[in-house]
């Protein structure tokens, strides 16, 4: 498993890093939910995703990593 943090904007939307990477991209509240089950009233946070689910939210992951499912992942 990997570790993404996220954190509320001033715009309402959440601000959300790969850690291990310099990677860090804005997602809207709704979809970043439903997509972690993050609450809709979080502020901030941490958690644990698969090199599959961080791809999902539209970190960049080597496609290698993904395809063998294994547990540790390479950004690119």
């Amino acid at each position: 498993m990997n570790q993404i943090s996220y954190r509320r904007h001033q715009s309402g939307n959440f601000i959300v890093s790969l850690i291990g990477t310099t990677q860090e991209i804005a997602l809207l509240p709704l979809p970043f939910s439903r997509k972690t089950g993050a609450s809709l009233s979080a502020t901030f946070g941490c958690m644990a995703v698969t090199p599959s689910q961080a791809a999902a939210l539209g970190f960049i992951i080597d496609e290698g990593v993904i395809a063998r499912g294994n547990d540790t992942y390479t950004a690119v």
